[in-house]
């Protein structure tokens, strides 16, 4: 049976189970990090067709995104298991955990790349939800969707996924900005705020589902 034993940082308020950072973890997000720069490079100067699905503006900020979420992946441990990077890191290997490598990160590079780019807030901020949204869902279909096929699960899968779901929520931000041009300022806030909230909750109190547990070995 499946126990959920109380973490050390956050035993009196959180119910989880300890992630620890593995060398093949490190090996890997470390790879995909070192070559963010030349895939920068790479796309400055050729593949004209990647421009009709990725905006040029965006791509910037998609690596961004990529560096943060490798970031992210070992932020919880580096940061020996402080309780406020609980809420923003993964602290387990289970599904929704790691959908905060998506949503914190693309929510800190959305913002920075509304201050570079001032574009129209409401469509901006409410498409880019609906990406981030539209990227975790990705995640999460994919994920059963090999593991169920192969028996297990494998980091470079996983990995390539991620990177995949990031490319997804910024092409449908991109696709859907102009529908969201009317939204009002508070529907598109506290989106976000119920988004954020609903990470901090089910990371102090997560229901006894499938998704919020590490997938068994």
């Amino acid at each position: 049976s499946r126990v959920r034993t109380p973490d050390r940082a956050l035993r009196n308020h959180c119910f989880w189970r300890h992630k620890s950072v593995g060398g093949g973890d490190f090996f890997l997000y470390f790879l995909c990090i070192f070559i963010l720069p030349f895939a920068y490079i790479f796309q400055k100067r050729r593949d004209k067709h990647m421009h009709l699905f990725i905006r040029r503006k965006d791509i910037p900020y998609i690596l961004l995104t990529i560096l943060l979420g490798c970031i992210f992946h070992f932020l919880y441990d580096f940061s020996e298991q402080n309780p406020f990077t609980a809420l923003i890191a993964p602290v387990n290997e289970s599904v929704w955990e790691h959908l905060k490598l998506l949503f914190f990160p693309i929510f800190i590079s959305t913002i920075i790349q509304y201050y570079v780019i001032k574009p129209m807030p409401t469509a901006y901020f409410g498409s880019r939800l609906a990406g981030v949204w539209g990227g975790m869902s990705s995640i999460v279909i994919l994920f059963y969707m090999y593991t169920a096929f192969l028996g297990s699960h494998l980091l470079l899968i996983d990995l390539l996924i991620f990177i995949f779901s990031i490319l997804l929520s910024f092409y449908i931000s991109a696709r859907f900005y102009h529908a969201f041009w009317n939204i009002d300022y508070f529907t598109v806030f506290f989106s976000w705020l119920f988004s954020i909230l609903l990470f901090f909750a089910f990371t102090c109190f997560p229901p006894n589902l499938t998704i919020f547990y590490p997938p068994q070995k």
